[in-house]
């Protein structure tokens, strides 16, 4: 962050905020960084910086008292540097890294294995600090997006797939190395992992199945300082690069096919494969190296030992097994696990210092057996590959802690677990206990907490043992976090506060209190999942279908609740040059907001103008248009555009980003901004009549590596009956909930207003909270996805969601709590999309709704017919869209048709949204296109997108809309195709709009077009 002072440079790695203290240097300042995404110039207003706390790495303040010291500290975060000009010089700040909070260097923490932070600033979470994407994870059914995330010395490092999601066949992975500022989320750099994915460790079966990922891949990530140690490639040698930089410092020679990897006391501990990953069976051997990573002198091997394979159901079979050891490191100690012994090593020398057996498995035959003797006595085999063998190591205060499952079946929560505690000098045994762990198909969970360790047991309970002698101190019933569902696909971790379970999200139990914390709107990638580090929380891209109504998605950093009282503007509403120039009402043919009316149906009765079209080229990234049939009104990137309707020329431009399309009224064009603020300008020269900050204060984040307010508007707001309404916020659970107004469009005088806040008290119920989304209205009342509003009082109650019954038919004990929101029955003919109405990704499980039954990935509608693109046919679970094979199933429903439940591939499918009525189906064609947009218009169908085929030469082409677009125009009446055009790109999400002018389009590429 700069103040004042000449222009700072953009940089690779950099995100700027410019402050200036008069409002024509902002102006030209921003003319200046017009092309600069990753600089933002605003005014500066007072004493107080708008920024939230400990995200600024670099601040240099050139106005000598423009920045008081104790500000500068608020706002650096740890490491952080500040340059103060004053009238004697300079003066510079570094602030240290507090006590309080830790790193998490390893995929378990530490080398240690042992998954707890020393980290007392870590809590349940209720504040933003950033948030990048990917929104979610590739798909729920393939393997996982993520595979590694550590963090040192303010940086943050993962492995991630960023290829196009919800796609099965032959389709290449796109994974990358990404380090982002672990504060500010800013990113600093991204390098291509090559031989990475499917194509590495899974040849023969494309995609994978679900969790195919070879389990502990995470291991092969580690951050310890300004180092940072990878593989980059299925069987590459360790990799040593540049933190900061991503610059490689070297390779180390003689570490190819590295499974596992450690830093500890200056060395680099390694399990190597002593020979190439071919097999699916079983894995190669491995063995221990020592390596001086400063010089890549290997100091001591080990003798190969059999490896642990990876645990093989539901297809991994086809996976290249890389096994494991399950190496720790502490002090002068490395040990690992083979397939039936824990071994002891001299991390100095390499020399052998204990070997003992594991513990033996009760075989079936024993299990029957009533006889003690017989069932201890049980031999059991301890083949490579087996449940039993994703166990845990953990090292801590000069003990051996080892947990196996004791069946050798799947792992779905709550599973017996043999813990042994041995010394770590000796192997001596010290105790072992059997307890109920909580775990779905990953590794047992054990957490070393001073001198206690914690373990969970049946109940369910949480259960706090003397670390020395397993005498159980103190048992916490955690019944709280209990739900329907099954654990989360991945570990739990824990800090010296608090376990951090994932049994629905991110379920917090305080060690010493017993006190659980319930957060079901926040999760993590299956087989990574979750992160407490830098007192934060960093959450990562999930794939499921559950919570989307008020889950957060994507990468986040998030904290606790903060004790700061932010600063509220006394006036919110400035007045503009154009102020009460409201003129008259619309034309009923116009387009004047987010598909066209507060129902949001996509759908107009007129017949467009056929004349000549036009075809304009703008410099950035657009939204979807409105016309008052004289104008089209867009955003491109950060200014909101008009263009004649009559043949294309920029009538005006005005500054401020927003997300879609804006609103008019009257004369006037109303929109929010992601800086916080509702703007109303002069529809005929943009002009500003006036502008409302709608968010609370002033405070800054970063949002996929642009500044945006905490509290940001979507652009396209919803006017209903003579009123525009509007919600700034992210989450209900977050800095403080979402604000909620409604405004007099000509004025900006505020009518009514509220703040929605989930309290953590009232997280017990399933869908309490919301995430922000359009608002959408059915005439009577407004809709923020499952939320009813009523447009006079803006009072809010429940919409129930989903209707999940026990064994007994009856419902779940969530749908019955008593909660602060009344509960209101479900279906309401409007359209309504639990991931958002702005959703632009083909998810396979996420989809737009109307009458709780035709669900489609886009959708448009009018009073007796809906329309949809979808997917796929089937709901739920395992739907892979193969490109070049599968298409996508264009439907038309009759709205009227009786809603009843329809018997379907064996199961009943309810007509509540879970599944298609397909009794309501009037006609269906195939289209080989990924649609974008939909529009009905004059008895017509327009449904454009991009190609669904993989390219041999750019297999991604197609899927990152690199492969121009098409539109097709087919019969509403009975689906057939009228025509078929090409165009440069596909549209942006739903851009397809009509007027009695024309039908127009606003492509992704830029390009502006009436048809």
């Amino acid at each position: 962050m700069q103040i004042g002072g000449n222009y700072p440079e953009p940089g690779e790695g950099r995100v700027i905020h410019y402050l200036l203290p008069d409002r024509a240097a902002v102006g030209r300042a921003r003319e200046n960084y017009c092309t600069e995404d990753c600089v933002r110039v605003d005014l500066l207003s007072g004493p107080q910086l708008p920024h939230a706390e400990n995200i600024v790495r670099h601040l240099v303040c050139e106005i000598p008292g423009a920045v008081s010291r104790e500000e500068a500290m608020r706002v650096l975060r740890p490491l952080g540097t500040a340059r103060l000009k004053t009238a004697q010089g300079w003066t510079e700040i570094t602030r240290k890294w507090p006590d309080e909070i830790d790193e998490w260097t390893h995929w378990l923490h530490g080398p240690d294995s042992n998954p707890v932070a020393a980290d007392r600033q870590v809590g349940p979470p209720r504040r933003l600090l950033w948030t990048a994407t990917p929104r979610r994870a590739r798909s729920h059914e393939k393997s996982p997006s993520l595979t590694g995330m550590v963090s040192a010395r303010g940086r943050l490092f993962y492995i991630n797939d960023e290829g196009t999601i919800s796609l099965g066949g032959n389709v290449p992975d796109k994974w990358r190395l990404v380090a982002r500022d672990a504060f500010s989320g800013a990113l600093l750099w991204k390098k291509p992992v090559p031989d990475w994915g499917w194509q590495a460790w899974s040849p023969n079966q494309p995609m994978n199945l679900r969790w195919g990922n070879p389990r502990f891949i995470h291991r092969r990530l580690v951050a310890v300082g300004d180092r940072l140690y990878v593989t980059l490639g299925y069987s590459a040698p360790v990799s040593v690069l540049d933190g900061e930089t991503g610059k490689p410092i070297r390779k180390l020679a003689g570490t190819e096919n590295t499974s596992e990897i450690l830093f500890h006391n200056g060395r680099l501990v390694l399990s190597v494969a002593t020979k190439a990953k071919t097999q699916t069976k079983s894995a190669p051997p491995l063995a221990i190296l020592v390596v001086d990573p400063d010089t890549g002198t290997i100091r001591w091997r080990s003798e190969p030992m059999p490896s642990l394979a990876d645990l093989s159901e539901r297809g991994k079979s086809d996976v290249l097994k890389q096994g494991r050891l399950m190496i720790a490191a502490d002090k002068n100690r490395v040990v690992a696990a083979t397939t039936d012994e824990i071994v002891g090593y001299a991390l100095d020398s390499g020399k052998e210092t204990w070997r003992v057996a594991r513990p033996v498995l009760p075989s079936k035959k024993s299990k029957k057996s009533k006889d003690p003797e017989e069932k201890e006595k049980a031999p059991h085999a301890l083949p490579g590959v087996g449940t039993h063998n994703i166990g845990m190591i953990v090292l801590d205060s000069g003990r051996v802690y080892f947990g196996q499952p004791q069946k050798a079946g799947k792992v779905s929560n709550l599973i017996t677990m043999t813990l042994l505690c041995l010394d770590a000098e000796t192997g001596r045994e010290l105790w072992r206990g059997d307890y109920q762990d909580w775990t779905y198909t990953t590794s047992l969970n054990v957490y070393a907490v001073k001198d206690k360790l914690v373990v969970h047991d049946e109940g369910p309970q949480m259960v706090l043992l003397d670390a020395a002698t397993g005498r159980v101190v103190k048992r916490h019933d955690i019944s709280a976090v209990n739900s329907h569902h099954h654990h989360r696909c991945y570990r739990n971790k824990a800090t010296e506060k608090y376990v951090l379970m994932g049994k629905e999200g991110v379920e917090y139990l305080n060690i010493e209190t017993g006190e659980v914390t319930v957060n079901r709107w926040v999760r993590g990638t299956c087989l990574y999942g979750i992160m407490p580090a830098n007192g934060l929380l960093y959450t990562t891209p999930a794939a499921c279908a559950c919570n989307q109504m008020n889950r957060l998605d994507g990468f986040a950093a998030l904290a606790v609740a903060g004790s700061r009282k932010v600063a509220k503007v006394e006036n919110p509403l400035i007045k503009g040059p154009a102020y009460g120039t409201a003129g008259k009402a619309l034309a009923v043919d116009a387009w004047p907001q987010y598909r066209r009316n507060a129902l949001r149906s996509g759908q107009v009765d007129l017949s467009p103008a056929t004349g000549d079209g036009w075809k304009v080229q703008l410099p950035g990234k657009l939204t979807a248009p409105v016309s008052d049939g004289t104008a089209l009104y867009l955003g491109c990137d950060d200014q909101v555009v008009a263009l004649s309707c009559a043949d294309g020329h920029t009538l005006w431009r005005a500054n401020g980003r927003i997300d879609s399309p804006p609103t008019l009224y009257k004369g006037l064009l109303l929109f929010g901004t992601r800086d916080g603020w509702i703007h109303c300008l002069s529809a005929g020269d943009g002009r500003l009549a006036w502008k409302f900050r709608a968010a609370p204060a002033e405070r800054f984040i970063l949002d996929d590596n642009r500044l945006e307010s905490v509290w940001p508007l979507h652009g396209s707001l919803m006017l209903f009956k003579g009123r525009v309404y509007a919600a700034a916020g992210r989450s209900s659970f977050l800095d403080g909930g979402l604000c909620i107004y409604a405004l007099k469009p000509e004025t900006g005088e505020v009518i009514a207003a509220t703040t929605f806040f989930t309290e953590q008290t009232q997280q017990s119920d399933y869908y309490e909270g919301v995430t922000n989304d359009l608002l959408v209205s059915d005439g009577e009342s407004l809709f923020l996805k499952h939320m009813k509003i009523d447009p006079e009082t803006l009072a809010i109650s429940r919409l129930q969601w989903w209707e999940f019954s026990g064994p007994d038919g009856k419902l779940k004990a969530y749908e019955k709590s008593i909660v602060k929101l009344p509960i209101e029955k479900r279906r309401t003919p409007v359209l309504s999309s639990a991931s958002g109405l702005l959703d632009d990704e083909l998810f396979s499980r996420a989809h737009v709704q109307l009458d709780g039954a035709e669900f489609c990935n886009r959708l448009c509608f009018d009073s007796k017919y809906a329309y949809g693109v979808r997917h796929s046919l089937g709901p739920g679970h395992f739907q892979f869209h193969v490109a070049g094979k599968d298409s996508f199933p264009v439907l038309c429903f009759d709205r009227q048709a009786a809603k009843a439940p329809v018997k379907q591939k064996g199961r009943n499918y309810r007509a509540n949204g879970s599944a298609p009525a397909d009794h309501r189906i009037i006609w269906k064609r195939d289209l080989s296109v990924r649609p974008s947009a939909i529009l009905a218009v004059g008895g017509k169908l327009l449904i454009g997108g991009g190609p669904d085929n993989v390219d041999k030469s750019d297999p991604l082409r197609s899927f990152e809309w690199r492969a121009g677009g098409l539109l097709h125009t087919l019969n509403c009446a009975d689906g057939k195709t009228l025509s078929e055009q090409k165009l440069s790109a596909p549209p942006v999400h739903e851009g397809l709009i009509a007027v009695k002018a024309g039908i127009f389009v606003c492509l992704k590429d830029g390009t502006v077009l009436k048809l």
